[in-house]
């Protein structure tokens, strides 16, 4: 969230616990009640009756216009790289053959315009959503990299580094 730039307020009144408890247990009561009544026993068809039906219904029963119809959502700031805070994130040494060895994956590293080996070096290896591998250094910057297909190294997982431990669930 801070590398977001985005804090976390809690509602720690009575009031706004009492409105999360009510709506909980209108969904619970209510929700369950009518998709047995329909027959719904599908994951498929509770979400179409979800959005086709339930939330615009329940919308307009209990729904209230903003006091201030202006949107609160703000820009992505340009400089943020939404792809390496949204992914797993490793701390890895590198080898002396130049490869990183994450969650059993082998990782090479190829040179760059100011180094030409980054062996015994600490490194983030970023694996983002899309399946791809990308590996920074503190000072160099992005390193280019490419996973090696089928060369797994057996003992030589990695636990993700402290600052991917709540992203490891993505």
């Amino acid at each position: 969230m801070s590398e977001l730039g985005i804090r976390l307020i809690f509602a720690n009144s009575p009031q706004a616990r009492g409105r999360g408890e009510r709506i909980n247990r209108t969904f619970q009561d209510r929700l369950v009640a009518e998709l047995r009544l329909k027959k719904i026993a599908d994951c498929e068809g509770a979400t179409k009756y979800l959005n086709e039906i339930f939330i615009p219904k329940y919308a307009r029963l209990f729904g209230v216009a903003p006091e201030d119809p202006e949107s609160a959502w703000r820009p992505l700031p340009p400089d943020v790289e939404i792809q390496n805070i949204l992914c797993r994130r490793y701390e890895a040494k590198v080898n002396y053959d130049n490869t990183v060895s994450v969650d059993g994956q082998a990782i090479q590293l190829f040179p760059t315009k100011t180094r030409l080996s980054f062996a015994k070096a600490s490194v983030t290896v970023n694996h983002w959503l899309d399946g791809s591998w990308h590996a920074f250094h503190h000072t160099a910057g992005e390193i280019p990299c490419k996973s090696i297909e089928g060369r797994v190294r057996p003992g030589s997982y990695m636990h993700p580094g402290p600052a991917s431990k709540a992203r490891a669930s993505l």
